[in-house]
């Protein structure tokens, strides 16, 4: 009994220092679980529950702003608390109402901006670099310390309200199933959602709080286990890794080829996990690779090469989109961090995080150098040029989609990569796709094939070589008929099913190629095989096989002699067989 009141004496104790420490953060907690009782609250159907008469309640639904901005507000007010420390009172007012603001923000601010990358930068980029620049420790040893005692003291507060929320879910659905209480689905699912709000939303940050002075002014040291993970997995790890990347240049010299666009994002992992494990050499003892890692500018020089060539290439390929955008200023970073450790006075960790805070910054926020400017001009000048290539390009500089053969299966893979850029361009700006080339979205593209395959080739870049595209079948249906059907001088109306056997109904059967068409009373009225019935309805309309303007559903769709009319629901034509391959049969009128 007195361990167990000297256990609530001290976790009260605990909170209560948490609380005065840091206010501000602790009251964004109980906030954050207020919002959430409320949602909870809002989304639990009562009526459910007692059985009541009448409609459910309509679930209604907090901004979703509310809840995702809540960890960078608590990750920015940390930040201005970590900036202020003691100073005077009116920078002091600035720690109360940096949170106050944000929160404002995140109840006016619409939906939209949350699911931009902008806001994923700010969130996982910009917060927890300006958490761990606040503190403005130059020394590598410090700073590397600094960065430590950060993420163990959030891993520390993950691991406790793991643990609290499993335990606490165990006893409760425990209790329930031993005594055999009654509750139904919905009154589980409300306790469950109780225990993850209070364990997540308060547990979680108040704990890391809690234990966040200790570890910043702890100075962690190496263990055993630390010493065979850095010393004898991870260092000999980069070391293989390096070498396989000097080969992959080797190679690339002396076939004189470009590399792989793919190995941009391997040599950045390689180079971001190069300087990870290098901090992480303050806590070795004895510390086997320093001459590896006291010369990592000349021994990441090469993969820094391959690195640059690879995003040339992919970006010569593709253009530029946002992410690679940002792929080019991690890879300005890489670079930054490679100059910078070349030499030992500015070889900062320090340094580097604020190159890359002002870099992201740029790119996410001042509207010149702005990822997404970058990636509209991009793609805007790609598209311009394929459609140059693929001369879909009018007198005046805009796309004329009649120009577009299905046929040239040697235009197929630029009509690809126009169609990804077009689609680009119709996700962020539909103005300027409708400005530039006279199109409102990108779909109109795919509308002017109509083979299926084709389509999803474009659309979706699956798998396709000329010889299947060549052979590939184009689809008709009725719905895209542009003209009323003329049906003057027939006297009877038949609208036959597909059955091979007489049920006293007019009827049509395709087997063996071949479209037999019935009266009710069983009589054979029509035979023709699906070449016959092409070559006749070319002959109808004046047409060759290969002339382009046949190729319609009004003129495929229909069959006309002077005695038959027959019209088709869905028609598929073989170009390169000049053939149908498929029919269904609407209605046919006889005179």
């Amino acid at each position: 009994m007195n361990r167990l009141k000297k256990f609530l004496t001290d976790t009260a104790d605990s909170l209560l220092r948490v609380a005065l420490r840091y206010p501000a953060e602790t009251a964004l907690c109980i906030y954050a679980c207020i919002l959430g009782t409320i949602q909870i609250e809002w989304s639990f159907d009562y009526h459910m529950l007692l059985a009541a008469d009448g409609a459910a309640t309509e679930m209604r639904q907090l901004p979703d702003g509310v809840f995702t901005m809540l960890p960078l507000t608590m990750l920015a007010t940390l930040i201005v608390h970590t900036l202020v420390g003691r100073a005077s009172r009116a920078w002091r007012t600035l720690y109360l109402l940096v949170p106050l603001l944000l929160t404002i923000a995140s109840w006016l601010l619409g939906k939209e901006w949350f699911g931009t990358s902008r806001f994923f930068i700010t969130s996982a980029v910009l917060a927890p670099l300006g958490l761990l620049m606040a503190r403005r420790t130059l020394p590598n040893g410090p700073f590397v310390r600094q960065t430590l005692g950060y993420i163990r003291a959030a891993a520390v507060g993950g691991i406790f309200a793991l643990t609290a929320m499993l335990s606490a879910m165990a006893i409760y659905h425990s209790v329930i199933y031993i005594f055999n209480i009654p509750a139904s689905w919905e009154v589980h699912n409300l306790v469950d959602s109780y225990i993850v709000l209070f364990s997540w939303a308060l547990l979680w940050p108040l704990t890391a709080l809690a234990r966040l002075d200790g570890y910043l002014s702890d100075e962690p040291q190496g263990t055993k286990t630390t010493d065979t993970l850095l010393n004898w997995i991870l260092a000999p790890a980069l070391l293989v890794y390096a070498a396989i990347l000097y080969l992959y240049c080797l190679q690339i010299l002396f076939t004189w080829s470009l590399p792989k666009g793919g190995v941009a994002y391997l040599v950045f992992g390689f180079t971001m996990a190069l300087f990870t494990v290098k901090a992480l050499q303050e806590l070795v003892v004895p510390r086997r690779y320093d001459w590896f890692f006291d010369r990592i500018s000349i021994f990441a020089l090469p993969p820094l090469v391959l690195f640059w060539a690879g995003v040339m290439q992919r970006v010569g390929d593709y253009g530029l989109t946002d992410w690679r955008v940002y792929l080019i200023v991690c890879g300005a970073i890489m670079t930054a961090a490679v100059a910078l450790f070349a030499a030992r006075r500015t070889g900062r960790y320090y340094y580097i995080a604020a190159t890359a805070f002002v870099l992201f910054f740029l790119t996410a926020y001042i509207p010149r150098f702005s990822a997404t400017a970058f990636s509209l001009r991009s793609q805007t000048a790609r598209a311009e040029r394929l459609a140059g290539q693929t001369g879909l390009l009018d007198e005046s500089g805009r796309l004329d989609l009649s120009r577009i053969d299905e046929r040239d299966t040697a235009q197929l893979k630029r009509y690809r990569e126009l169609y990804a850029s077009l689609d680009y361009l119709d996700d962020h700006d539909t103005l300027l796709l409708a400005d530039r080339f006279g199109i409102a979205r990108s779909r109109e593209l795919l509308s002017r094939f109509h083979s299926d395959r084709i389509r999803d080739y474009i659309q979706w870049g699956y798998e396709l070589d000329t010889a299947e595209a060549a052979a590939l079948t184009s689809s008709y249906s009725n719905s895209e008929l542009r003209a009323p059907l003329r049906i003057d001088g027939y006297r009877y109306c038949y609208a036959p099913v597909s059955f091979s056997y007489n049920n006293g109904s007019s009827r049509y059967t395709t087997s063996g190629d071949t479209l037999r068409l019935y009266l009710p009373d069983g009589r054979e009225l029509f035979r023709r095989s699906f070449d016959e019935l092409f070559t006749e309805r070319c002959d109808q309309l004046l047409y060759w096989p290969d002339d382009e303007p046949l190729y319609t559903a009004d003129n495929l769709l229909f069959y006309r002699t002077d005695s038959l009319l027959i019209s088709f629901s869905w028609a598929e034509v073989s170009r390169g067989k000049h053939r149908y391959v498929a029919l269904n049969v609407d209605k046919f009128y006889t005179k």
